[in-house]
């Protein structure tokens, strides 16, 4: 059997006229935009508006930058802008984080092993001298 392969995937498909989805979706809304303008603003005050308008929907319907849609391009590069670029590594703090948390939790676990209570009533005894003393203490 053989099955076609979809080529060309990144060009969007004309629906409407020469027009994809988006591009007409942005037209209706523009249009939109100015007919709520035209219902309330005055003649000059319109005519500004409407400029703003086509402009911003012609850019977003058919401007594309380095073969990316303005959208796109517009998203990349606020983001380029908004986020820092320089990145530094600190060792140090993070060391010593580490080494804090390391450190209570081997207190934590001492105390653990201490509290423990062996059969025959014997405590668990991290070192010899430790239990030597255990001895005297019990005797």
């Amino acid at each position: 059997m053989q099955f076609a392969v979809p080529q060309f995937i990144e060009v969007e498909d004309k629906v409407i006229g020469p027009l994809t989805v988006r591009q007409f979706l942005y037209m209706v809304a523009g249009g939109v935009t100015l007919l709520i303008a035209w219902s309330l603003a005055d003649l000059s005050l319109f005519v500004i508006l409407a400029l703003i308008v086509v402009v911003i929907v012609v850019t977003f319907s058919f401007v594309k930058i380095n073969g990316r849609p303005f959208q796109i391009f517009l998203v990349s590069f606020i983001h380029f802008h908004t986020n820092p670029r320089l990145r530094v590594w600190f060792r140090e703090p993070a060391l010593d984080k580490i080494k804090t948390l390391s450190k209570e939790k081997k207190v934590t676990v001492q105390k653990e092993i201490e509290t423990m209570v062996l059969p025959g009533g014997r405590r668990l005894v991290k070192s010899k001298l430790q239990d030597i003393s255990n001895t005297l203490d019990r005797a």
